[in-house]
Parts: structure tokens; C-alpha cells; sequence
């Protein structure tokens, strides 16, 4: 079965909210998924899982931050949206 990772950052909570609703969907499909902020997401969780999800309105406005903190972790050719 697909594991999906749904990573978040958010300061307003509305991203968080919109991360939560997402999570929500794709468990009630019988998917296994796992939600956790950005700041709360190691190596480990990336490598554990077959795609990974992002939701960030920074993504949206520059992608720097966010993606920053990826950028020396491999995904090894998974899904990233």
C-alpha cells in the first residue's frame, strides 16, 4: 500500500487547517498517510514513505524557505507535490 507524507508549514494556521482537510480525505480512502509540520519532519520520515505532500504558503510566494529545508535530504525519486 502507497504511504503518503503530508509535510506543513504554516504561522497563521490557515495552511494548517488546509493540510488537516487534506489528511482527512486521503485517510477516509484507506490510504495510509502521515501529517507533520515541517519542523517536525526528519530524514527518516522521507525515506519511510512512497510520495510526500507539501503545503506551505511560502511554497506558493517564493518556495525558499520551505524547500530549503529539504534540499539536502534525498527523496530518492519519489513523488514530491
Amino acid at each position: 500500500m502507497t504511504k503518503l507524507l503530508i509535510v506543513y508549514h504554516s504561522q497563521p494556521r490557515n495552511t494548517e487547517a488546509m493540510a488537516k482537510a487534506f489528511y482527512a480525505g486521503v485517510l477516509s480512502s484507506g490510504a495510509m498517510v502521515s501529517l507533520k509540520k515541517a519542523a517536525d519532519t526528519t530524514s527518516d520520515d522521507l525515506i519511510d514513505c512512497d510520495a510526500v505532500a507539501m503545503e506551505s504558503v511560502e511554497r506558493i510566494c517564493s518556495g525558499l524557505g520551505f524547500r530549503k529545508a529539504f534540499d539536502n535530504v534525498s527523496t530518492q525519486g519519489k513523488p514530491l507535490f
